[in-house]
């Protein structure tokens, strides 16, 4: 008779002594780090960091800046910054950059009141679109939500986009006229003394501009400088940060709560990575193009793919994408944001450069395919769970590996009889019914690693030893039955395991037993 994972308390246990005693008198290494793992902030000073968002009181994990995950190949070095702009003085640079910051305000209808909750941005494009910290708008949501202006215009927002384990939030605005956008700048070698500008919002108080210096170029976590001197406050989440040759080198994103006039902010370089390896991801995207740019620079075309909308273009490596339907383009990053706003499969007009030489053509995005659902008669409500034995850095194949137990239960998450257990893992295997044609979202939340599968496609990787964190990616499903494979592993420490799904007609929510299903035995 197959085994209950009830009775699995034993085995788990038995593993875990068999895998730490080994062959040898001496205890199991801790694993490695994985680079889902942050960088510890220098240990001279223990730094208390709080979020400066107002009303939500927010708090960034060091673990949000640090999405990328470990390679065996050799990184491409970045390009080189290009070459500087003349530097300006005090009041130049505050003419210059003043029109490109925008502050954001979200009002909030509570119980017990009303609040504001405030943050700043910088202006990516004349066409409106705003980069912000992630987490002044996750999470948040208003009765009035609003962006003011240099000139005190007030405009409604919408979210376009959000990568949260680069803090990354990008809002989009309809304004009567092309706005003023930030010149984006690189921040490879920023210099300790090095002046700077900051334009924020602190508690409520629109386009207040403050000075400071960069202390430490490192200081603070991946993809961080400590700026001293700046009198930052709530509100100045996603303020940005000019050097004084006014270019966008960043933006604000934690303060030190002890030490007095020193915040931390995120190197425009890192959000370009951001916008490189999770903005431009096209398979979490409603319409497809089928290229890559290089977000460090102009929007150098790195990567075509064969029978892709731009390859039947004529685009190639190498060329160098100058306008993407209405929008100018200059940078990748304002690619990235023509992308983001991809609406239909409308032909767009593309302008590019190649050899020297101006050239037009036309590009007409691609839906992605829907899955088709399956035919299954026999089943019954409920996911099939096996459960493993053993201690991972990462997802083992769970195929090549001894089942310990295994049993139907009623949803996706870790059993009972595995709470407060180390060294397991998991396989849950069945099929979800969706309601209705269209895009679904996918979430895992899991600590240590988790990843999910509809049919063959791999949807969400959460993979790595990490503490309890959220990864989501879409598919494009037809209505009916289809598929569902979630895979889990417990290291050591505390354990979590969640799986949600939103979509047409269905709302953020973990994943309901009604709609789960496995083959009937």
């Amino acid at each position: 008779m197959v085994s209950k994972i009830r009775t699995l308390c034993s085995a788990i246990l038995i593993g875990t002594a068999l895998i730490i005693s080994g062959c040898s008198d001496e205890s199991a290494p801790e694993p490695e780090k994985t680079a889902l793992e942050p960088a510890p902030p220098e240990t001279e000073e223990v730094i208390p960091e709080e979020s400066i968002p107002e009303a939500a009181r927010l708090k960034i994990e060091e673990e949000e800046t640090t999405p990328e995950e470990p390679s065996q190949s050799k990184p491409e070095p970045e390009p080189a910054p290009p070459k500087r702009h003349t530097k300006m003085s005090r009041q130049e640079l505050i003419r210059f950059c003043s029109p490109t910051e925008a502050d954001v305000q979200v009002i909030i209808q509570r119980p017990d009141g009303v609040y504001a909750s405030n943050g700043a941005g910088a202006i990516l494009h004349e066409a409106g679109y705003i980069l912000t910290a992630s987490h002044v708008i996750a999470g948040v949501s208003g009765v009035t939500e609003r962006v003011f202006l240099h000139d005190g215009t007030a405009l409604p927002f919408r979210r376009v986009a959000m990568a949260t384990a680069y803090d990354i939030g990008i809002l989009k605005i309809e304004a009567a006229h092309p706005l003023k956008a930030a010149r984006i700048g690189r921040s490879t070698t920023p210099k300790a003394g090095q002046p700077v500008l900051i334009i924020g919002n602190p508690n409520g108080r629109k386009h207040t501009v403050n000075h400071g210096v960069i202390n430490n170029p490192s200081r603070g976590g991946v993809g961080r400088f400590q700026v001293d001197g700046a009198d930052v406050k709530p509100g100045d989440s996603g303020a940005p940060v000019y050097d004084y040759h006014g270019d966008l080198i960043g933006f604000v994103q934690i303060k030190n709560t002890v030490m007095k006039d020193v915040s931390y902010c995120l190197r425009i370089d890192h959000l370009r990575k951001g916008f490189a390896k999770e903005l431009m991801n096209e398979q979490k995207l409603d319409f497809r193009v089928g290229l890559k740019v290089d977000c460090y620079g102009p929007a150098k075309v790195t990567e075509v793919k064969p029978a892709s909308p731009a390859a039947k273009a004529g685009l190639k490596v190498g060329d160098v994408i100058r306008r993407f339907g209405d929008m100018r383009i200059d940078d990748g990053i304002h690619y990235v944001l023509a992308l983001l706003d991809l609406n239909s499969a409308e032909p767009q007009a593309v302008k590019f450069e190649r050899d020297g030489e101006t050239h037009q053509t036309t590009v007409t995005p691609e839906a992605p395919p829907m899955l088709a659902p399956v035919a299954r008669n026999n089943v019954v409500s409920g996911i099939y769970c096996e459960a493993y034995v053993g201690q991972w850095s990462s997802l083992p194949d769970f195929d090549g590996l001894k089942v310990q137990a295994n049993e139907v239960i009623q949803t996706i998450s870790i059993p009972n009889a595995l709470r407060n257990k180390d060294a397991f893992g998991l396989k849950f295997t069945g099929y979800i019914r969706v309601p209705a044609d269209g895009k679904y979202i996918f979430y895992t939340s899991s600590d240590d690693g988790s990843k999910l599968w509809i049919g063959e496609n791999l949807v969400v990787n959460n993979d790595g030893l990490h503490a309890a964190s959220e990864k989501n990616g879409p598919a494009f499903l037809k209505a009916g039955l289809h598929p569902i494979k979630v895979t889990f592993f417990e290291y050591s420490g505390g354990e979590a395991l969640s799986v949600a799904y939103e979509g047409p007609k269905t709302k953020k929510q973990p994943v309901p037993t009604a709609v789960l299903f496995t083959d009937k035995p």
